[in-house]
């Protein structure tokens, strides 16, 4: 975050009430059992938890491998050894690609070039000169093959391919997914549209290489350049050695129209390629009565904006309170992990961890994956500008065993609109633990700006009450979770 920016965040807090408000009062919380009661004053507050975000976000983008990313790490490590953990390391390396400028153009047959609003980029697309590549103009249809390829159709070679993409209403809420309760129940599933939920998830761009293309733009149709500036996505793919941006609606339109026509279009998109750069994922392991169990609690360090990934914070807050208990009031061991999320994720992600554990996994009785809290709800309104509705974004909890849901929505006490879903899969860090089949909560609430960055890192849309709210639900489910048999946690 540029300086200023802790200022700025108490202005639009003291200004608008943003912080402050949430949706809590909208009816009482529906509750399944009784949840433990938390021991008061061990859980920080939503002004500590509002300063350890705000610190974290000042850092900067906290890309994979990034020095605000290590730094933010070194954080975390100190906090989980000052709770009195014994904290692991195990050092991934991978090649980490950080873009430094982005833009694309359009030359019409007849005419001079134009900028397009290039939104953000498809990160380790590829890499360019100054001057970029320039090609032919093509449009290409919005689909992917099984294997995850953007399907290339007919001969490429020396040109761009243009790529639409709309975005959508959440899946996780469009009704196709069973539900296990909303809390309160009074909450309803946002309807508007987002740019995480593309028309397609963009795949790998090797079948567009290989049919000769020199450059790919994506562009979006019906979100404004608002919403769409920054959006960090896809992720989590290799270097694909294809450049490719994003663009805006307005540019869209125009790439639409002159695709086809002896039109030509440049795509720039430099960066900054470093091999050998290694990166930490951290864990460490809570002793509780019996280690012939263990509950697993996860989040990532990485991210690009408030909250990618405060739901760091949340595990180290989590790991202190818990760490605080007695001994023998923490039934099982409890094993706290934090890899990374934004590059490869065989080489520094969860999945990675998962398979060098086989042990832990085997002993898990459960899994809680915490990610994006005290996220404030925007989106594109009738006009078309990118506002806030003045509520607090609808968090997802996904989960397939019905005791895993009674303890997400035992453990709700009001300041968060949850709505707890099956899958048929968990998004985000959640999803390689949710495959092995171990009974297991991805919370995930999915605002639009999910995955953009800004200059602010976009803490005008952070409220700590919220943040705090969430924390204290996610601890109570945690310590429901514990208090029950495996048979109770893996029923249907």
């Amino acid at each position: 975050m540029p300086p200023g920016s802790r200022r700025e965040f108490l202005q639009v807090a003291g200004a608008t009430g943003l912080t402050f408000v949430s949706a809590s009062g909208e009816a009482a919380a529906f509750s399944l059992g009784d949840a433990p009661a938390l021991r008061p004053g061990v859980l920080p507050s939503a002004d500590e938890l509002g300063r350890q975000t705000i610190r974290m976000n000042d850092l900067g983008d906290r890309f994979t491998g990034a020095e605000a990313h290590r730094a933010h790490v070194e954080y975390l490590v100190s906090g989980l050894q000052a709770a009195g953990l014994n904290v692991q390391r195990e050092t991934g390396v991978f090649t980490r690609w950080l873009a430094t400028r982005w833009a694309a153009k359009l030359t019409p047959l007849t005419g001079a070039p134009v900028d397009l609003s290039a939104t953000s980029y498809y990160p380790y697309s590829g890499v360019t000169g100054p001057e970029g590549v320039t090609g032919e103009l093509v449009q290409r249809p919005n689909t992917a093959t099984a294997d995850r390829q953007i399907a290339a159709t007919g001969d490429l070679k020396g040109k761009v391919v243009f790529i639409e993409v709309a975005g959508l209403v959440s899946p996780l809420g469009d009704g196709s997914k069973p539900l296990w309760g909303f809390d309160p129940k009074s909450a309803r599933y946002p309807t508007h549209i987002s740019a995480v939920w593309g028309s397609i998830t963009p795949g790998l761009l090797g079948d567009l290489k290989a049919a000769g293309a020199v450059g790919v733009i994506l562009g979006w149709t019906n979100i404004s350049d608002d919403q769409a500036s920054g959006q960090y996505s896809p992720y989590g793919r290799p270097i694909q050695d294809l450049p490719c941006v994003w663009v805006g609606r307005e540019s869209a339109a125009a790439l639409r129209g002159a695709a086809g026509t002896g039109a030509r279009a440049s795509v720039i998109l430099q960066a900054q390629v470093t091999p050998n750069v290694s990166v930490d994922t951290v864990w460490a392991v809570l002793p509780g009565q019996t280690s012939e169990e263990v509950l697993i609690v996860e989040s990532h360090s990485d991210g690009m904006n408030f909250l990618e990934e405060n739901g760091s914070l949340a595990l180290l807050a989590m790991a202190r309170y818990f760490a605080k208990l007695p001994r023998a009031e923490r039934k099982r061991d409890i094993v706290f992990v934090l890899p990374s999320h934004f590059a490869r994720a065989d080489l520094v992600g969860i999945p990675g961890w998962i398979q060098r554990h086989p042990d832990l996994l085997k002993k898990a009785a459960a899994w809680v994956t915490v990610e994006h809290l005290g996220c404030r709800e925007w989106f594109d309104d009738a006009a078309g500008a990118y506002a806030p509705s003045g509520r607090d974004e609808t968090s997802f909890a996904i989960t397939d065993f019905k005791g895993v849901a009674d303890a997400a929505l035992g453990g709700a006490r009001g300041g968060d609109r949850l709505a707890v879903i099956h899958g048929p899969r968990v998004p985000g860090e959640g999803g390689a633990f949710y495959r092995t089949g171990v009974p297991g909560l991805g919370f995930f609430p999915a605002p639009n700006y999910l995955l953009s960055f800004a200059k602010n890192g976009h803490i005008d849309k952070f409220s700590p009450t919220l943040m705090q709210a969430q924390v204290e639900n996610l601890t109570r489910a945690i310590l429901k979770l514990d208090g029950m048999t495996a048979a109770q946690i893996r029923a249907g």
